[in-house]
């Protein structure tokens, strides 16, 4: 598989490099703004014609616009793990998805989406419980509440369920991530944790997620949609 990486300069760029080397995928161009010139890394995909299978974005996500524009010209499937999108840019992001396949996900490790998954559940069977969601990450990290908090409670708020779901965000030293959702309603109370220990989890998730976009159909997709078909 030959892939675009783009923000390859990045924390999570760096992972994925040190990932796919380790693998029989190729990195076919890499793009971050921050590139040096002579560094063999392109600042702007506007200069990239490179030949590949798949786009994967970890840079930021006010490179969304651009990036669909650039996928949808080749016809190039796209994992885009970036988080903190606009409304504007979900829109791009699902406008786009409507002619080249897009995997959109604010965490890419497996186990958020199964915890995704058990919370819209439990939200629907106690639909009057009192949710919290607690998320913890580095010190420096720029959003707050995460993507992937965010995601969480989304999960649940879409479900009809009365009263809403509050977050509270730590940043502390160099912790890479952090998710506990606390849900009680009727005498009991449900804890479920993820902690991410390693940025490779993400990496795995992202490769992962590139190999299975690459043979669907256009539409939007998520690591549920990764999930479901390993389990089939």
């Amino acid at each position: 598989m030959k892939i675009i990486l783009c923000g390859a300069l990045g924390k999570m760029g760096a992972e994925m490099t040190r990932l796919i080397e380790q693998s029989d995928d190729t990195i076919s161009a890499a793009v971050d703004i921050a590139a040096e010139s002579g560094s063999g890394i392109f600042r702007s995909l506007n200069d990239v014609s490179a030949d590949a299978d798949v786009l994967i974005d970890f840079s930021f996500h006010g490179a969304a616009e651009r990036i669909c524009e650039y996928v949808t010209s080749r016809a190039l499937p796209a994992v885009i793990a970036t988080t903190g999108h606009t409304e504007h840019e979900l829109a791009v992001i699902k406008n786009a998805a409507e002619r080249v396949p897009i995997f959109l996900c604010s965490n890419m490790a497996p186990g958020i989406a199964l915890i995704c998954d058990f919370v819209r559940r439990a939200s629907i069977f106690y639909p009057n419980a009192d949710i919290e969601i607690v998320e913890t990450h580095r010190r420096g990290k720029l959003d707050a509440p995460s993507g992937t908090a965010i995601m969480l409670a989304r999960e649940m708020t879409g479900n009809g369920r009365i009263g809403s779901v509050g977050i509270h965000s730590l940043r502390l030293g160099n912790t890479v991530g952090e998710h506990t959702v606390i849900i009680c309603a009727d005498g009991e109370t449900l804890t479920v944790t993820h902690r991410a220990d390693k940025r490779m989890i993400f990496a795995r998730g992202a490769l992962a997620a590139a190999r299975f976009i690459i043979n669907m159909p256009a539409g939007l997709y998520d690591m549920r949609s990764l999930i479901k078909t390993e389990e089939t």
